[in-house]
């Protein structure tokens, strides 16, 4: 919107106009037919598909727990970071006792059902710990405002995979493969899109201002007081491309730290 809180028109923009763009598709170049998506269109968008995933989870976050008591609710401080070694991310959940992240295919079938879980404060309790030691030595003067990690083999493979939506819209609409079998085979190529475009959201180093240096722990604690859990999470985005759970070979309480992978972004 630049620094203009005004529509083309002159209109004062509302938020619910803001919120009901920023959930359509077209605003990230995502070309869609008939409710799916099919791949990228050739407009310009407003903002990169990592940023308006982001903004879609984070609304969808807010509207499943808005409704529910300070007691039941836990903000998952790595949402959007822990992944499991079957590829697909871990969404915060609740197991009735304590919170959890749990692989996003625990609701699949057959081969492709994946239920591994972690207890969610351990492991948010172990990233931070890591996080604080990165950001003591962390010296952020004179830095990009923004940083991103765009590798170039992962422009090449976005463009591939584009190509191969492409080719697959139009042998359905052909009518060479039918609807369940091109749903699947797009579902597996989105996946990819989705996971590499992940990683190159648009990363603020305002995010970790009067937050790095010798007194990391001091300002950690300070946003835990003030319960500033969207500034920790976008820290932990800042700092990991993902933290990855491996399967357990521990049997018994306790956590498994060996399970646990850090996957740092680089910060240079």
């Amino acid at each position: 919107m630049g620094g203009s809180s005004r529509r083309p028109r002159g209109a004062q923009w509302q938020p619910n106009k803001v919120r009901n763009l920023l959930s359509m598709p077209y605003v990230a170049g995502i070309q869609v037919y008939r409710g799916q998506r099919i791949g990228m269109g050739e407009w310009p968008a407003i903002i990169d598909v990592g940023q308006w995933e982001e903004v879609q989870q984070l609304r969808s976050y807010r509207a499943a727990h808005s409704g529910r008591s300070t007691a039941e609710h836990h903000y998952y401080l790595l949402r959007g970071v822990v992944m499991c070694t079957c590829g697909m991310r871990m969404s915060g959940s609740s197991n009735r006792i304590k919170p959890i992240y749990r692989c996003t295919r625990a609701a699949a079938y057959g081969q492709e059902r994946c239920t591994r879980a972690i207890t969610a404060e351990p492991l948010e309790a172990f990233t931070r710990d890591v996080a604080l030691e990165v950001l003591e030595k962390l010296d952020i003067t004179g830095r990009q405002p923004a940083t991103t990690t765009r590798p170039s083999q992962d422009v090449a493979a976005d463009e591939d995979d584009a190509a191969q939506l492409a080719e697959l819209n139009q042998m359905w609409l052909s009518k060479e493969i039918p609807t369940p079998e091109y749903r699947s085979m797009r579902r597996v190529i989105e996946d990819r899109i989705k996971e590499r475009q992940r990683r190159t959201v648009l990363r603020p180093v305002a995010v970790l201002e009067g937050i790095a240096g010798a007194d990391a722990r001091k300002n950690w604690r300070r946003l835990e007081e003030e319960k500033d859990y969207a500034r920790m999470n976008a820290v932990f985005r800042f700092l990991f491309a993902a933290v990855i759970i491996h399967p357990t070979s521990k049997r018994g309480q306790g956590l498994d730290f060996d399970r646990m992978e850090i996957e740092p972004n680089p910060l240079d």
